[in-house]
């Protein structure tokens, strides 16, 4: 089982940005503040995600064949979506560094949002539809990344209600660009010189900030230039700098609760996150629908082991050396509810919760949704197919306990909640849960460009679980070497906090 490819499919695009993974719908937003570096670098850098900073200044398109806007329909016909400025096998004449600007358009029926999606080297960016109209339209700034060639370019949506879902993908030619190959496999611990000094120069230009020892990694993903990423928790806020291949730089400015002051044109995520150290309380609410034939005894002990298991991983990490407390641990309860008519297919709230349970939601800081059946669930809700969804979503920032749950996940079969047989990662209850849903609490983004390493190494790994945690991104390790991670460190990065 591929646990971690199915999370990057189809829905998981739509709900990848609810908050974070196949996870949200609070998506990346455009950040007008940040600068579009004319940086010339030898070495091939990475190109093209979410939020781009570019100007939005449409590259010439030349159309062949058909100038039909393509659409496409839900298996009710109620839910219409379509491109508007493209048609399937259109020719686009591409400039370096600018993108195209490309329109869709939800018609029929009040939606969450709009995503797009590239084939390849890029990212999933959604537009959500705040203000819940029908029609609903959205546009997007995207940049063949990877240079000339053929692109697959997929828009997707989902009801409100998440009744009906529907997508459409066409294909277009890009000419005009240099064609960009994977950047070769550097040594481990290596970063290029010019990295470090426009990571730092980015930082200090944009955020008035001294980061003498950042914490740089890049992943390494076949078909996929990925960015350099730089991220600093400093005080409460995650600040994220990615350099791209281009030479464009993204950043982002995102606040850690209790800091609640969002600024949509420079947070990456609509509300804030969740800093990444400290002890968490997670409720599990396991809804059951009663064919997978787990009883409830069984249920709370794989629980209980999954969590000792994920707490043992994290205590390698300790906040000060060897014998300190470690830097995270996460504390669950577990209850089981047969599942009741109106929760079927749709996120439990905490009032069900208090009503089915009789557990008072609002003492614990998490609340994670397991679904006990792939029939039923969340899910499938929208009439999705298995290959086309996600069983893993990080849905709201920190804290939201008190509105809807944090975290939802599908279990498909029994060894699933005990990883008999099967890699760690595939323990969805460990690996996806309190591994890597969890990441995305803590700012981990929906496209998962951070690298899977505890240190600059190249990463191939598509997501996060916990046997490759983002270590380097989430503040867990050294930089400045002074002995405390960074998360830790009243002076981190090497600098003052704020």
């Amino acid at each position: 089982m591929k646990i971690f490819t199915q999370i990057r499919r189809s829905s998981i695009l739509l709900l990848s940005v609810l908050m974070f993974s196949a996870c949200n719908f609070n998506a990346a937003q455009p950040n007008p503040a940040t600068a579009a570096a004319t940086l010339e670098i030898s070495a091939t850098l990475p190109a093209n995600s979410t939020g781009s900073t570019t100007p939005a200044v449409a590259a010439t398109a030349i159309a062949a064949g058909p100038t039909a806007n393509p659409c496409a329909t839900s298996p009710d016909g109620s839910l219409k979506l379509c491109f508007l400025d493209f048609a399937d096998g259109q020719t686009l004449a591409a400039k370096p560094g600018v993108p195209f600007k490309i329109s869709a358009e939800a018609s029929g029926a009040s939606v969450s949002g709009i995503s797009l999606s590239a084939d390849l080297g890029g990212y999933a960016q959604f537009v959500a539809n705040t203000a819940n109209t029908d029609p609903f339209r959205a546009e997007f700034s995207w940049t063949p990344s990877l240079g000339s060639g053929t692109y697959h370019l997929k828009l997707e949506t989902l009801t409100a209600d998440k009744s009906e879902s529907t997508s459409v993908t066409i294909s277009v030619a890009v000419m005009g660009l240099t064609s960009i190959s994977p950047t070769p496999t550097l040594a481990p611990g290596a970063v290029y010189p010019e990295v470090i000094s426009k990571i730092q120069s980015t930082y200090s230009d944009l955020f008035k900030l001294d980061v003498k020892a950042p914490a740089i990694a890049r992943k390494f993903r076949p078909g996929v230039e990925d960015p350099w990423v730089s991220t600093a928790y400093i005080g409460n806020v995650l600040y994220d700098v990615e350099l791209f291949a281009d030479g464009h730089v993204e950043t982002w400015a995102t606040p850690v609760f209790p800091n609640t002051n969002v600024d949509l044109k420079q947070s990456y995520f609509k509300e804030p996150v969740c800093r990444p150290a400290g002890v968490y309380s997670m409720l599990v609410v396991f809804l059951d629908f009663g064919n997978l034939k787990v009883g409830k005894d069984e249920l709370l002990a794989d629980l209980a082991a999954a969590t000792a298991d994920a707490n043992a991983r994290y205590a390698a990490y300790p906040s000060a050396g060897p014998g300190s407390a470690p830097i995270l641990q996460i504390h669950t309860s577990g209850v089981v509810i047969p599942v009741p008519k109106e929760v079927a297919g749709k996120l439990i709230t905490p009032a069900q919760i208090k009503k089915y349970a009789g557990v008072d939601p609002s003492t614990y800081q998490w609340i994670a949704q397991v679904d006990l059946d792939s029939a039923s669930t969340y899910r499938y809700a929208a009439g999705q197919t298995t290959e086309a969804t996600s069983f893993g979503y990080a849905i709201t920032g920190c804290p939201a306990v008190q509105s809807q749950v944090n975290i939802q996940i599908t279990i498909d079969s029994a060894p699933e909640l005990q990883g008999t047989g099967i890699r760690i990662e595939e323990n969805r209850l460990t690996g996806v849960m309190l591994g890597h849903e969890v990441y995305h609490l803590f700012g981990y983004p929906a496209s998962h460009s951070w690298a899977c390493t505890n240190g600059p190494q190249i990463d191939q790994a598509d997501a996060c679980g916990i046997s490759g945690a983002p270590a380097l991104l989430l503040g867990w390790m050294d930089t400045d070497g002074d002995g405390v991670p960074e998360i830790m460190d009243p002076t981190p990065y090497g600098i003052v906090s704020p």
